[in-house]
């Protein structure tokens, strides 16, 4: 798959994502607009977001330019190492949303973080492969099955349309990244 051309839009979201990346946390950092449901952080509060810091990743690998794979990697895997690995877990293969707010302190996880964090990984492995080390696309091979088998044990209803939709894909791409075809077939 080709990557699209570099564009008004992704040149602005990396402006933006430079000017905002943190080196220690590895990720993007961003004062919060909390919505009112499922976390307990405070609008104003400077945050790590998970979705937002992959959503960088990826235009990093779109730009290529000197560095912009490395650091795409590290904020990778700090996302990776967010997710929930606990299999006996009901949000195993969930992500919180901030690296300040664990799934275990917020409000209530949202559960919709596998579908919306696990096509941020998709998108990476269908369009940048060669861009990471086989070591980190292993990992997020890994990370993704974690995110569909989340994604599978919710099983929503075809009347949930965002995510009826964000999960068939992400458990189609899945499926074929990993060569499952259970998961292929879920999708």
């Amino acid at each position: 798959v080709t990557p699209p051309p570099m564009s008004p839009e992704l040149e602005a979201l990396l402006e933006e994502g430079d000017t905002h990346y943190d080196d220690d946390a590895r990720l993007l950092s961003t004062k919060f607009r909390s919505p009112g449901y499922h976390t307990r952080i405070a609008s104003g509060t400077t945050v790590h977001p998970t979705r937002e810091s992959l959503i960088y990743a990826l235009a990093l690998l779109q730009r290529n330019d000197t560095g912009d794979a490395e650091r795409s990697g590290d904020i990778i895997r700090r996302v990776i190492d967010m997710q929930n690995s606990d299999r006996k877990s009901k949000t195993y293969g969930v992500w919180p949303w901030l690296l300040e707010e664990p799934l275990s302190k917020m409000k209530s996880p949202d559960l919709n973080w596998a579908d919306f964090c696990g096509a941020q990984l998709v998108h990476v492995l269908l369009e940048h492969p060669g861009k990471l080390p086989t070591k980190l696309q292993t990992e997020m091979r890994e990370s993704l099955q974690r995110a569909v088998s989340a994604i599978r044990r919710r099983d929503v209803s075809p009347g949930y349309t965002n995510i009826a939709i964000l999960g068939g894909v992400v458990c189609v791409a899945a499926g074929e990244l990993i060569n499952d075809q259970e998961i292929l077939t879920y999708g």
